[in-house]
């Protein structure tokens, strides 16, 4: 469940996993959980995106790539 997923990630933070200087290194990295609707459709890129940006999760319209 998303509770589970945010718990274990604030407990990597405390344990110095997740944050400012990890494990003493000299950068910064940090997880964020955004749940989307489940849909399978999200699993194509541009979908994906739309529902990370809070629009439907349906694909974009992609211009034609040369071969």
């Amino acid at each position: 469940s998303i509770r589970r997923l945010e718990a274990a990630i604030e407990d990597a933070r405390k344990k110095g996993y997740l944050g400012k200087r990890p494990f003493g290194v000299d950068f910064e990295m940090d997880v964020h959980v955004h749940p989307g609707a489940g849909a399978y459709i999200c699993g194509e890129e541009t979908a994906l995106l739309n529902s990370l940006e809070g629009k439907r999760g349906e694909p974009r319209l992609k211009p034609p790539f040369p071969a």
